[in-house]
């Protein structure tokens, strides 16, 4: 198992750092495969023990389902089978690394505080990079992200939501504000620096389900008011402080983004960007573009065009034939985007049934846990998990690698820990002191 996990680690510090050495040190680009071909060990390790496993679990045949499905559908295209493959992996990698970890749940019972510990060190980490890059020089936007380079806003903007639906998680178990308070203050710096709009949002969303959670939990409202006060403090604060500190507020303010007509303009964008060789694509244009290439025949509306459809590599030299037939160049669009396109209507329907039973799944757990830490991480996946349609709406988050790496470590623990490999519950969460830790040895 320690192979496993060294790799799953040397991925997740490669994906962190490699980008912001790549940008100010010129090393090769290539040294970015490191991650993709550590975990495509994890991922097959996955597979081999899917085929040692008593009792293979359900998802599984959903996975298979819809691999043969995109596999026929891409070649039915007439796409080339690297292409479609690659499709593949990038589809299924983190949920196969997930999948590894649900099948080998020998986790020490400190894990789940040690993974909150280091995600928040993370979030230091990345705050203080934005911080030296702004002192030096890089203004507000794509590329003031930290560690994650060049327009890595996107990454960082996942990766800071999945600390701060760990830190609500924790403060829904155990309360006190201290550490959610300061990691929204970490999260609002990071987001003003990037420039990330959907910080705001999320942290609302975050918030208000929070609080129907404690709600149902605790019963008393009167224990609820400083929480109450302090995420209405923080929606009251961030926009007042992105019009002050994002140089392009000047044009649209933050509170254009309440504004319905604003939000239907921006998200139906399309210019073309001479200076970048690409298009640039509002969210609703490019939901309606690919949704109008897949209703040319009611198979393709149902079923898509196929693994990798819409899938780049431009060190492979892949491109799918969805984006190869279209009229933007290599645009790939959003994961909602690239589901709906590679695996049309029945794809998202799947997709949705799969999230609302891990849903239920990850609420029936956090009902009956004992272990605290391990019951903050479970309501911690359960809000950054309902929240799945703003990520896939907002970002390419299904293949952001740092946060879906934790995002799918966390919740194969947490199932893990729920069902062992026979689908027997596991009611006790991390209390046996004679369970292999991840380090080898015995947790404590």
């Amino acid at each position: 198992m320690l192979p496993m996990n060294f790799l799953i680690l040397l991925a997740l510090c490669t994906e962190l750092l490699m980008p912001i050495l790549l940008w100010k040190t010129g090393i090769p680009t290539e040294l970015r495969w490191i991650s993709h071909l550590a975990l495509a060990f994890v991922a097959f390790a996955g597979i081999l023990g899917l085929l040692r496993a008593r009792q293979v679990p359900k998802a599984f045949w959903l996975l298979a389902v819809f691999t043969v499905i995109g596999l026929f559908m891409g070649f039915l295209s007439t796409q080339g089978v690297s292409a479609t493959l690659w499709g593949w992996y990038l589809l299924f990698k983190f949920p196969l690394v997930g999948l590894y970890v649900y099948l080998n749940p020998h986790w020490s019972e400190r894990f789940p505080k040690r993974l909150r510990v280091w995600c928040i060190r993370m979030l230091w980490l990345e705050v203080a990079v934005q911080v030296w890059l702004y002192l030096n020089g890089e203004m507000p936007g794509d590329n003031l992200a930290g560690t994650l380079g060049v327009h890595g806003t996107g990454v960082l903007a996942m990766l800071v939501l999945w600390v701060v639906a760990l830190a609500f998680g924790d403060w829904i178990v155990r309360g006190g504000l201290t550490q959610l308070i300061l990691v929204l203050a970490l999260g609002t710096v990071s987001s003003l620096l990037g420039e990330m709009k959907v910080y705001f949002f999320a942290v609302g969303l975050f918030g208000f389900l929070a609080l129907l959670i404690q709600g149902m939990r605790r019963r008393s409202l009167a224990q609820l008011i400083p929480y109450a006060i302090a995420v209405l403090a923080f929606l009251w604060i961030f926009p007042q402080a992105y019009d002050a500190v994002v140089p392009s507020a000047q044009i649209y303010p933050f509170s254009n983004y309440w504004n319905l007509g604003f939000l239907s303009r921006y998200a139906s964008i399309l210019q073309y960007l001479p200076g970048y060789g690409s298009y640039d694509v509002g969210r609703g244009y490019a939901l309606s573009y690919v949704w109008k290439q897949i209703s040319a025949s009611p198979v393709t509306l149902w079923f898509g065009e196929g693994l990798g459809a819409r899938g780049v590599s431009q060190t492979l030299g892949l491109a799918g034939i969805g984006v190869r037939s279209g009229d933007l160049g290599l645009f790939t669009g959003t994961s909602l985007v690239v589901i709906l396109g590679e695996l049309g209507v029945s794809g998202l329907v799947a997709f949705a049934a799969f999230m609302a039973w891990v849903l239920r799944t990850l609420w029936q757990a956090a009902s009956v846990e004992r272990h605290p830490e391990l019951r903050g991480m479970q309501y911690g996946l359960f809000l950054y998990t309902a929240l799945w349609p703003v990520w896939l709406y907002y970002t390419t988050a299904w293949v952001l690698a740092a946060p879906m790496l934790l995002y799918w470590l966390a919740l194969g623990l947490v199932l893990g820990q729920w069902q062992n490999k026979d689908g027997i519950e596991l009611r006790h969460g991390l209390t046996d002191v004679n369970r292999p830790s991840i380090l080898g040895g015995k947790s404590r």
